[in-house]
């Protein structure tokens, strides 16, 4: 299967977001005999191809866990991953079958965007033109799925304000937990997948009298698998004994801080904020991502735009009343769903099975629509689970579905 030929190839360069450009390379090297090729400042390629009528698009930056971007692939039956860590194949499935219909010579425009990951970023800043009146986003990870909207969101960056406190009389422990499952922090926040950070805090709180150290999390868009603490507790204290957290003695810290910080992480929200009837989802939504000592990272979702200015709103007053400082970064907007004709036609390609949804994710959908409001954009892909952690995979025929699926609305449009 050429898709997968391409995929494996394309699995040895590096690609983690922000470290793009070996493999921004590698898509310009394989297009530039095969059709037009352009880029912008920001990393974004188009390569046209014969007469377009419709444009295919896709990211090509991944989540790196457990990776520095170079995939050992396994093959395994039915089943693609990566070695113990992140595969890629959000969104590097798409990108292979982008590299194989343009190595086809199938007429189109072919859209790479780059830093998708950490918000959207090449989508955001992208300069280049799309002539096409359709656009077919290939981020979705659900085959039989066509999206038509998503939820727009924004990452709120909280520094606590600490104060140091004396360490006399107190024992110093580092509490650690590591190897939960993680996950997408939209479309799995509603799943019961333990947050890292909370259970270390929720752990620590009765009994620490001091704090030294905190970390948690790995990116803004994974609910985190792993923390690590550094507690003050009473002179001769046993720490409680749990199963799924490491506790070890350490020597005392030159400078501690008061539990506020504890405090703060328990308070702060984490998980579903609101529920959408219609499409049997949530309709906002917030994952407790990154601290790094007395700095937070919180990522807020929402179905609307009105939702997500609630939730600015909303996370600014918490700030007030904590008295910490806060700012909203990487804010894109909500991907509104229409059903419209360009979706009919792509289920008609599917058949009887296919099903039109929203995600609760952000899609370059959105930030697409504002930037080409002439054109009707959906968003198909096959079936990819666990993205954004060592435990993802692809089904390989599904895969194959879908690549035909692709081709047929690209010979056809």
């Amino acid at each position: 299967m050429r898709i997968l030929e391409i995929f494996k190839e394309l699995a040895k360069v590096p690609n983690c977001s922000e470290d793009t450009c070996k493999y921004k390379e590698f898509i310009k090297n394989f297009s530039k005999d095969l059709g037009e090729v352009k880029e912008d400042k920001a990393g974004n390629i188009l390569v046209t191809v014969g007469q377009p009528k419709i444009c295919l698009q896709g990211h090509y930056d991944m989540v790196c866990i457990d990776t520095d971007g170079v995939v050992e692939v396994v093959e395994d039956g039915n089943i693609l991953k990566g070695n113990s860590s992140s595969l890629g194949a959000d969104n590097g499935i798409a990108i292979a079958m982008m590299l194989a219909l343009i190595e086809e010579k199938i007429s189109g425009e072919y859209l790479f965007t780059n830093d998708e990951e950490i918000g959207l970023i090449g989508a955001n800043n992208l300069e280049l033109e799309v002539q096409s009146k359709k656009i077919l986003n290939l981020d979705e990870e659900r085959e039989g799925i066509i999206t038509i909207g998503c939820a727009g969101g924004f990452d709120a960056h909280i520094k606590a304000n600490i104060d140091e406190v004396s360490c006399d009389n107190q024992d110093f422990y580092q509490i650690t937990i590591d190897g939960l499952p993680g996950g997408h922090s939209g479309i799995e926040i509603h799943k019961t997948i333990p947050n890292a950070l909370k259970k270390i805090v929720h752990f620590a709180s009765s009994f620490s009298k001091s704090i030294a150290f905190v970390q948690s999390g790995e990116r803004h868009n994974s609910i985190p698998r792993s923390g690590k603490i550094v507690v003050g507790v009473e002179k001769g204290f046993s720490i409680p004994f749990h199963n799924e957290i490491k506790v070890e003695k350490v020597p005392t810290p030159k400078v501690t801080y008061n539990v506020r910080l504890l405090d703060l992480l328990m308070v702060l929200p984490h998980g579903v904020l609101g529920w959408l009837d219609e499409y049997g989802m949530a309709s906002k939504s917030v994952n407790l991502a990154i601290v790094k000592q007395h700095e937070i990272i919180l990522s807020y979702r929402a179905m609307t735009n009105e939702l997500l200015q609630e939730l600015k709103n909303e996370v600014r007053s918490l700030a007030k009343i904590l008295e910490v400082d806060c700012k909203i970064e990487t804010s894109y907007s909500a991907w509104e769903p229409i059903q419209s004709q360009f979706a009919k036609e792509v289920q008609s390609y599917y058949g009887k099975d296919c099903t039109i949804e929203v995600i609760h994710a952000g899609l370059e959908g959105a930030v697409l629509k504002e930037k080409f409001p002439h054109a009707d954009i959906v968003s198909i892909g096959p079936n990819i689970h666990h993205p954004h952690t060592s435990n993802e995979y692809a089904e390989i025929d599904s895969c194959e579905r879908v690549y035909q699926v692709v081709k047929k609305i690209m010979d056809k449009s």
